[in-house]
């Protein structure tokens, strides 16, 4: 009796196994989607290093109650619509995305069109609306129970979409997203549902910088269920990736980083002191457990007080930085110069100024001209070469400060030192602060150019605490009235259901 060699039947198997497995992969990435893939985000089984400007969407409705996308108000010149025909509207956008790509960018992150108005966040049951203008002084709700009033919204959006696709750069869409508040929950579900095809979104963004615009106190309990309950939204109707726009390394008090689930973060890091963005992108590649990305950055320029140069050199060092430490990305905040509020540095920290119109490739003018950054930055790109994550010289004291300071140390349950924990000391009326954070050794010193009264620990995965002190009981060491805090124990968050 002749005995088969089983060798054969068993490779046959395997190899229907894994082409199963592979076809259900490329079930679960379709062409063109972003995923991410050894702590990279990519497409196609390719890094995307994501090069982003943000820009202003506003949603406007016409005289028959139609809804059409603009752009923002602050791009128009003298803040006035230029136009009132949609398909005029539509194409200053287009010129606008192809003048973006020339300049170098790879993704939009549209802010605006997709973030609702909530009114009394603190109340039991706020008001959540969208809004169009019909002038540039009156703004119409939108009504998510009217369903031809929602699919005409949701069409605005693929317009967007569609121009996209068109110019070949990707949509980061940014949202507003609050815990607790169930009707912005269905109103993220219908949309990601009605644009779960489109593959020139990267990502979802839930929330623009909560530090600023979340006014509840939160636990970070709280803010894990709620972004884990947006993520499987998204996960469940799409295959789009999910982010969240938190302000800084503040944010670790309630929206911690390690703790929020989204696919990645977007940092948004402004020099507000001395190096203070590249000490925060340090932070951001030595304690931060999932892939990140800057989502704003910048500095305001008007070739006057602040020469365009400024811009160059900036993101030069910030950009570099960003790459040297294992982000995914960079994004300039934001395409256009703007007038609000009279505000310079809200001003004037666009790519683009007002002035004259540019040519496209295609032809065509667009409305302003790129500053210094926006004719360099496929310069800067091409140009990068690989080094090292740089520490700053003032990572411990962006402020330089000498006059007052606190110490102390911080640990965990177990008493072992935390490296990374946030120290953020207030005076008297809470209205000036300072932040630090700790060395290897869980000790810290933060300084100050007045006296704290309030101060404020946290860490990574851990609760936060609240403490009052009085200033009088410093004394004077090498010239810096100090206060010892001794050692403080931070009790590990509990994120069981």
């Amino acid at each position: 009796m002749k005995i088969l060699n089983p060798l054969p039947l068993v490779t046959l198997i395997l190899l229907k196994f894994f082409l199963f497995v592979s076809c259900r992969s490329q079930e679960t990435h379709p062409q063109g989607f972003a995923r991410i893939k050894d702590g990279k985000i990519s497409v196609n089984d390719t890094v995307f290093h994501v090069v982003a400007i943000n820009y202003r969407i506003n949603l406007r409705q016409d005289s028959a109650g139609n809804y059409f996308p603009n752009r923002g108000l602050g791009y128009e010149p003298n803040s006035k619509f230029s136009y009132r025909n949609p398909q005029d509207c539509l194409n200053e956008i287009r010129k606008d995305f192809l003048l973006c790509k020339e300049m170098g960018y790879n993704t939009v992150r549209v802010v605006g069109i997709g973030e609702a108005n909530i009114l009394n966040q603190k109340s039991p049951n706020p008001k959540v609306y969208y809004a169009a203008f019909v002038t540039e002084n009156y703004l119409q709700e939108v009504d998510f129970r009217n369903a031809q009033q929602w699919n005409n919204f949701q069409s605005a959006i693929s317009q967007v979409l569609d121009i996209a696709s068109e110019i070949g750069v990707k949509i980061i869409f940014t949202t507003k997203l609050l815990p607790n508040i169930p009707i912005l929950d269905e109103m993220l579900e219908s949309t990601v549902k009605y644009h779960k095809g489109r593959n020139e979104i990267l990502a979802y963004d839930f929330l623009n910088e909560p530090l600023y615009f979340d006014s509840v106190e939160h636990s970070k309990k709280e803010i894990y269920l709620a972004t884990r309950n947006w993520n499987r939204i998204v996960k469940n109707n799409s295959p789009h990736l999910t982010t969240i726009g938190l302000a800084c390394q503040r944010e670790l008090f309630v929206w911690d980083p390690n703790v929020v689930d989204v696919d990645f973060i977007s940092f948004h890091p402004y020099e507000y002191e001395k190096n203070q963005v590249n000490s925060e992108i340090y932070w951001y590649s030595k304690f931060v457990n999932k892939p990140w990305i800057l989502g704003e950055t910048g500095i305001p320029a008007d070739n006057d007080s602040i020469p365009y140069s400024a811009q160059v050199d900036f993101a030069k060092k910030t950009l570099y930085q960003e790459m040297n430490c294992n982000g995914n990305g960079y994004s300039w905040w934001q395409y256009k110069d703007v007038l609000w509020d009279n505000n310079f540095h809200q001003a004037y920290l666009g790519v683009v100024n007002h002035k004259d119109s540019t040519l496209l490739s295609n032809g065509e003018y667009v409305h302003g001209t790129p500053k210094d950054l926006g004719k360099n930055l496929p310069f800067l790109l091409t140009s990068y070469q690989k080094s090292t994550c740089q520490c700053p010289d003032n990572y411990y004291n962006f402020s330089e400060n000498t006059y007052f300071s606190i110490k102390g140390k911080v640990v965990n349950e177990d008493g072992k030192p935390i490296e990374g924990a946030g120290i953020l000391a207030w005076d008297e009326y809470w209205v000036n602060h300072y932040f630090t954070t700790t060395r290897a050794d869980g000790t810290f010193e933060l300084f100050s150019d007045y006296k704290f009264y309030h101060w404020m620990v946290s860490a990574l995965e851990h609760d936060k605490v609240y403490l009052h002190f009085n200033p009088n009981n410093a004394v004077l060491i090498e010239n810096t009235l100090t206060l010892e805090m001794g050692e403080m124990k931070l009790k590990e968050v509990d994120l069981g259901d």
